[in-house]
């Protein structure tokens, strides 16, 4: 099965009791040197400008970013932690992808580098017209180009 961290904790939830799983890269090539993983923040945090107690929510924001949260976020997440964190313990199930963290070989997500939220939508909504047969790869393709040539969303 192909899936992302983000998935995890619903089919870890859904899995009978004691199944086993473990993350492993998807090879791109049959030389391993050549073998990357994606990884990515699955979420941020900000202060709004207009915050009618910003001290409070600076206080948060530190409370968010200390260690033990960022080890709680990760582990409630089944995910690497966004920085490192001396209180994370790593599960056995993301061990495979150390080696790729510690190689600095991995990249972001290729959706968190497109330069607008619509490509995602058009990316779904083309999806499953494709797999329903209303259209062909090559419509699906232009529609995602077209979002894309949209630019930064305002």
């Amino acid at each position: 099965m192909i899936s992302v961290t983000s998935t995890f904790a619903a089919l870890l939830g859904a899995a009978p009791e004691g199944t086993a799983f473990v993350f492993g890269a998807f090879p791109a090539t049959d030389n391993p040197d050549e073998t990357w993983i994606s990884a990515g923040g699955t979420g941020g945090y900000a202060i709004n400008a207009a915050a009618k107690n910003p001290v409070a929510a600076r206080l948060f924001m530190d409370f968010l970013g200390s260690d033990e949260m960022l080890a709680e976020v990760a582990r409630v997440q089944n995910a690497l932690p966004s920085i490192t964190s001396d209180s994370f313990e790593t599960p056995e199930s993301l061990l495979p992808m150390l080696p790729y963290v510690e190689a600095g070989k991995t990249h972001p997500y290729n959706d968190q580098l497109w330069p607008n939220a619509m490509v995602a939508t058009v990316l779904i909504e083309q999806v499953q017209l494709f797999v329903g047969g209303q259209i062909s790869a090559e419509d699906a393709l232009a529609a995602m180009d077209a979002a894309f040539a949209e630019g930064p969303s305002s």
